[in-house]
């Protein structure tokens, strides 16, 4: 198979990644600027992870009808703007806002960069293809809080301005680099539509406990990565520098699985 498409959807994903990691430290900080503080930074995480939930059935049925390329190219563009709007904002409300577009547009990254997965990946190589996606990721995640970190330095708000751009330049590798994996392969039938009382028989059918398993891991990342800023400073008087290496080691661990034990591991017949 071709690898390029794949290569370059890696490349746009570490993209989207940095820009992203870029402000994990800075967060804690910044919200006490705006006088915010723990339970505040919980109703972000909480309305971002409600937004991604209630919109990725519609981008993922969105992507069948329209292509992979459309849909991860608008949840870039969105992500971009987003975090444009973080590093304007001047009230806590005006983070909600940014934060629930964020969510509505990154959950369309997401999901169709999955399909696209899937579309462009045979069946022996799909695993390691998407383990290697979130290496890519994982591998974002670990240089962006320390360049953050150093940002922050100059400006709290530098890092997402910075982020802001460094997110439009991986909208600008997809539209350039990435081919549509569905003209591409082949798959141009009609789909049905999205149906949600189709959620009934995919919870209690044989997804339903890979479902579970998804939603308690989600729910005890997402409440780490809500509180872990805030509880160092508080309780260590960490710098933005500090939380940044925190937020790398975690990464690095991250890298490590997804790279050299997902695909092996997927291979076991257990």
């Amino acid at each position: 198979m071709n690898r390029k498409p794949i290569f370059a959807l890696k490349l746009a994903t570490l993209v989207i990644a940095l820009g992203y990691s870029l402000i994990l430290p800075v967060m804690p900080f910044y919200m006490e600027n705006l006088g915010a503080g723990g339970r505040e930074l919980g109703w972000l995480t909480a309305v971002y992870a409600l937004a991604q939930t209630v919109c990725a059935p519609f981008w993922g049925a969105l992507s069948d009808r329209i292509g992979r390329k459309p849909i991860i190219s608008i949840g870039i563009i969105g992500y971009s703007i987003s975090l444009f709007l973080f590093g304007l904002a001047s009230s806590f409300w005006t983070l909600f806002i940014a934060r629930s577009l964020s969510g509505i547009l990154s959950s369309a990254t997401s999901v169709a960069s999955l399909a696209y997965v899937g579309d462009s990946s045979s069946e022996e190589e799909r695993s390691k293809n998407m383990s290697q996606l979130g290496a890519s990721m994982s591998v974002g995640v670990m240089m962006g809080p320390l360049l953050g970190g150093i940002l922050a330095g100059y400006s709290l708000a530098l890092p997402f301005f910075t982020g802001a751009g460094i997110s439009f330049i991986a909208f600008l590798l997809i539209l350039t680099l990435l081919p549509e994996s569905i003209e591409r392969s082949g798959q141009t039938e009609k789909r049905k539509p999205f149906d949600f009382s189709d959620l009934k028989s995919i919870i209690f059918g044989s997804a339903g406990m890979v479902l579970i398993l998804i939603f308690v891991v989600h729910f005890c990342q997402t409440g780490l990565q809500g509180i872990t800023g805030l509880y160092v400073v508080d309780k260590f008087g960490f710098s933005t520098k500090q939380v940044g290496v925190i937020w790398m080691a975690l990464a690095g661990i991250l890298i490590v699985v997804q790279s050299f034990l997902t695909g092996p591991l997927s291979k076991k017949n257990w």
